[in-house]
């Protein structure tokens, strides 16, 4: 654990020292955005997480570079089939994601729909050659919007839309620097505070084809001076409804071992013992308890379906000791009014809507009919609230996957370094930006200390320092960080970070391997260090505090070192795994054959046999 240890004198100048840089880093950038995702088409790559997908049946349109335009093409004909999907960008309270796109058409009247998770949706159309409308419809308080704007100031036959989220939930769209639209969230009452940018385009290409030309999309957030923390893209919302061991063992079984969890959605319909011994053992391994109710809720009347969730939340806790975090009902048949009743009522946030597992339709339940899309979404590590119902059977029941169709898709996200996570740990990770607490400590030429409170999911952080090559500490490792303009970048948890010009721990020793017993010379390379703990075989023990020690391993093995020093900022631990390796002692030769063997026998023979007469005599 770091100790600090800092006078009210020096915490004072640390303030004023602190202010003063955000000050100036705000008077010089003007309140800047940092660039958090940025693709553009001078990348011949396709994007990961950008691909063309059908909800049922493989596709016919296209998604590919375009060397002459530097932007990637959508092409699709009139009878093509397939939707564009953007994925990879972060969950945000406060942002700005940025579309620069053109369109080559053979029918004027062909439409780009472009969806944003938001309660808006983008209508693109080129009516002829020099002039784009872009097109919104969107609800406020006084009912159904449209907003129209036509583009006729077209450089190079492309346009910009930003679409700028705070944490009001609302959403503004600009086009050159200009407010044009403000569109008010309806998510406003039942806990979503955070935008999660899943956006895909569907087209209709009356005749001939058509090719939506993405130039660039870029997400950026507000600068919040020397540390800005926001989401990471990593967590995925998975779970299943009313799991049966019978069903779903096997599977859940392989995500234990993928370090995978989610939202086990009970439902008063199945308690057999069975079933709550099932889902208890879930919950024991980091699942979280959710409900299904057992009716449909579009179908009752507020007095009705109040009763219903009084009810059934009720028998859940009482039944597992723990209340529901989030909820769905029978066929997703429910909606904002229901959502607002159980967030204020119960805390528990809506499966769907528009920023779950209904927002794109038709998808959200994993089974063999939406394959065909999760093939393609699964490799490409799209992330998108997701459910099932079993997993174990091939072939899979009703509303279920096939058991090797499910394992591709743990596997799959998986590699993408995406873990399928509770609904719960999938909202708080996408709070990170505003719910994220930095306490800076130190901040100087050579060092700055800060402590991260954040929400219950690791945090990116963007610092601005101007030591070179520093070296990244945490309470208990070094931490790896990639480079930017001003500073650097890594992913953090709860604890208290230093940022040091100096290496602060490092070692090397006079030799790494030999037979035992093998006696070998340790030398500090640490800087600064007040005190020096040795641990020679990273079990836990001590074996030396001197600063250069000699240790002899007495058996054969591999053997990682540990080293931990003490200095005035707090302990640095340095592991070289299996950086130790001792060979079993050398054995003397028993081969009678050999020359020392041999010689020995000789000699004695010789002298027996010449020198025997001589005593004789």
């Amino acid at each position: 654990m770091m100790k600090f240890k800092l006078l009210h004198s020096e915490i004072n100048k640390i303030l004023l020292f602190s202010l003063l840089g955000i000050l100036l880093m705000c008077s010089v950038s003007g309140a800047s955005d940092i660039v958090i995702y940025d693709e553009n088409g001078t990348t011949t790559e396709i994007p990961h997480g950008w691909f063309v997908a059908n909800k049922s049946a493989a596709p016919d349109a296209t998604l590919t570079h375009n060397p002459s335009k530097n932007c990637y093409d959508f092409l699709k004909t009139s009878s093509g089939t397939g939707e564009l999907f953007f994925g990879g960008m972060y969950p945000f309270t406060n942002g700005t994601v940025s579309l620069e796109l053109g369109i080559d058409n053979d029918d004027p009247l062909s439409q780009y729909t472009l969806y944003t998770s938001e309660t808006s949706t983008i209508w693109i159309t080129k009516p002829n050659l020099n002039e784009y409308v872009v097109k919104v419809n969107y609800r406020d308080a006084t009912g159904a919007q449209q907003w129209f704007l036509r583009i006729n100031d077209i450089s190079q036959d492309k346009f910009r839309l930003n679409l700028t989220y705070n944490e009001n939930r609302t959403v503004y769209i600009y086009y050159n620097a200009t407010k044009h639209v403000t569109i008010p969230c309806d998510t406003a009452g039942y806990g979503y505070e955070a935008h999660t940018p899943v956006m895909y385009v569907t087209a209709a290409i009356p005749t001939g084809s058509s090719t939506l030309h993405v130039y660039n999309i870029k997400q950026t957030i507000p600068d919040r001076g020397v540390i800005t923390p926001y989401s990471i893209n990593t967590r995925m919302l998975w779970g299943l409804d009313y799991p049966s061991r019978i069903n779903n063992e096997i599977s859940t079984n392989y995500m234990y071992s993928q370090g995978q969890t989610g939202t086990v959605w009970t439902d008063v319909r199945f308690l057999s013992s069975d079933q709550v011994n099932y889902t208890n053992e879930l919950l024991a391994h980091g699942w979280e308890l959710g409900i299904h109710f057992s009716t449909q809720l579009t179908a009752l009347n507020k007095s009705a379906y109040t009763s219903l969730i009084d009810s059934e939340t009720e028998t859940i806790a009482t039944t597992f000791g723990v209340s529901p975090t989030s909820w769905c009902s029978q066929t997703n048949a429910d909606n904002v009014t229901h959502a607002l009743y159980c967030y204020q009522a119960h805390g528990m946030l809506w499966r769907n809507g528009r920023y779950g597992a209904t927002y794109i339709p038709s998808i959200g339940n994993l089974d063999n009919s939406t394959w065909a899309f999760w093939d393609i979404a699964s490799q490409n590590g799209f992330i998108f609230p997701a459910f099932s119902h079993q997993l174990d059977n091939s072939p899979a029941g009703l509303y279920s996957i096939d058991h090797e169709k499910f394992i591709e898709f743990s596997d799959r996200y998986k590699e993408n370094g995406i873990k399928l996570c509770s609904q719960h740990e999938y909202y708080k990770s996408a709070l990170a930006q505003n719910e994220t607490n930095v306490e800076i400590l130190e901040n100087d030429s050579n060092h700055m200390q800060f402590r991260i409170t954040e929400t219950g999911s690791p945090v990116n952080l963007n610092v601005k320092t101007a030591i070179t090559g520093p070296r990244v500490y945490n309470d208990t490792s070094t931490v790896d960080y990639t480079e930017t303009i001003d500073g650097i970048e890594f992913v953090a948890s709860n604890g208290t970070y230093l940022i040091s010009a100096s290496d602060f721990n490092d070692f090397n020793s006079s030799i790494q391997t030999g037979n035992a017993p093998l006696s070998i010379q340790f030398h500090d390379m640490s800087v600064d260090a007040d005190n020096h703990y040795w641990d020679f075989e990273n079990d836990g023990i001590i074996d030396s505090t001197k600063q250069n020690p000699v240790h002899t391993y007495g058996k054969a093995g591999t053997y990682t070192v540990n080293l931990t020093v003490q200095n005035e900022y707090g302990n640095f631990s340095t592991v070289k795994t299996d950086y130790i390796t001792v060979s079993e002692p050398a054995k003397q030769s028993t081969d009678y054959f050999s020359s020392q063997y041999f010689n020995t026998i000789f000699n004695t023979f010789y002298r027996y046999l010449f020198q025997l007469p001589m005593r004789l005599i």
